[in-house]
């Protein structure tokens, strides 16, 4: 499965960075990168169908992985060494157990999400202290979250028959008791705390079966007290437009936009006052059915990078499934 993975991201990828790090896409190559290590507190992409729906009342489980081949010669740091080059294999697993219920005297549904990464990391690197080094780190501990969400659903949205909106405000913290070393090259975790307010929405036409689903995201990036390092402020957003079909399938595409609001400072930011951009795209397929009474669900999906500056967003390969007890 790793090797069907790797040679089909092989065939999307470019010269560019890690997506994600975390817990955790004809590109414009530049000489630096923006945010300490070069990638965000959140899977760019992460966030396709239904991303405006609250679950039924209950327990949910949902896993998400990634996996990425990643070659970059751009100027970064990790831990506060400063990188020049990286050769290295990420494969980042979220496990988000989740827990939904109503509000019934506003008519609302709630839910509060755990999000607890583990990343392997696998490759070479080299850096002013230290020449073409090989680094493991097996399935470590990323920095572990929680999010807090309500939602409302609406049906003949704008007096359309069929149309309905469902739409979620929401609120991400994420810690930083991942795996971080002042000294390491590799880390898994950030050392950074990270607020994010979000507001979701899925419009969804029954008579076509058409649904248009985004995220959007604005994180505050606190300072990574071990490097000095402030990552500025992120504006991003996901999306996903697509089709159901036949029994339970449902496909199209889906992406992301990223753009760095303000510019890294502080004492360890020594390759600049940088903001980056990106934006990237790709096909998804998703099919949703019962096993017994108990809803499960599966999704595959590619993601290309089409254009970044001063990041190390880089193409993916992505899988997830959810499951409702």
């Amino acid at each position: 499965m790793r090797v069907f993975v790797k040679r089909l991201c092989a065939g999307f990828k470019t010269r560019a960075g890690t997506m994600i790090l975390v817990a955790a896409s004809v590109a414009f190559p530049s000489s630096t990168v923006a945010v300490e290590s070069g990638a965000s507190n959140w899977g760019m992409g992460m966030v396709a169908f239904g991303a405006g729906l609250i679950p039924e009342p209950g327990f949910h489980f949902a896993n998400f992985t990634q996996y990425m081949p990643v070659t970059i010669s751009q100027n970064f740091t990790f831990g506060g060494n400063l990188i020049s080059n990286l050769d290295i294999d990420i494969t980042a697993n979220f496990f988000l157990p989740t827990f939904a219920g109503k509000i019934d005297a506003w008519d609302a549904r709630y839910k509060v999400m755990g999000v607890f990464p583990f990343i392997t990391l696998n490759g070479r690197y080299r850096s002013k202290t230290a020449d073409n080094e090989h680094g493991h780190k097996f399935m470590n501990r990323g920095d572990p979250g929680l999010e807090m969400t309500i939602g409302w659903h609406k049906d003949d949205f704008l007096g359309q028959e069929g149309l309905s909106l469902d739409y979620a405000p929401g609120l991400l913290v994420v810690s930083t008791w991942g795996k971080y070393s002042r000294g390491e090259v590799l880390n898994t975790g950030k050392n950074r705390w990270t607020i994010q307010p979000n507001f979701s929405y899925t419009l969804f036409h029954e008579p076509t079966g058409i649904e248009l689903s985004q995220r959007i995201m604005y994180a505050v990036n606190l300072r990574n007290d071990k490097t000095n390092y402030n990552s500025g402020d992120e504006f991003h957003f996901d999306w996903a437009l697509g089709k159901r079909f036949g029994k339970g399938w449902q496909a199209g595409l889906f992406g992301y936009f990223y753009h760095q609001v303000t510019g890294d400072s502080g004492r360890g930011a020594v390759v600049g006052n940088l903001k980056g951009r990106a934006w990237g795209v790709g096909p998804i397929v998703q099919y949703g059915t019962e096993i017994g009474e108990m809803p499960v669900m599966a999704a595959l999906r590619v993601q290309k990078v089409l254009q970044h500056r001063d990041r190390t967003d880089d193409d993916s390969v992505m899988f997830n499934f959810a499951v409702s007890f």
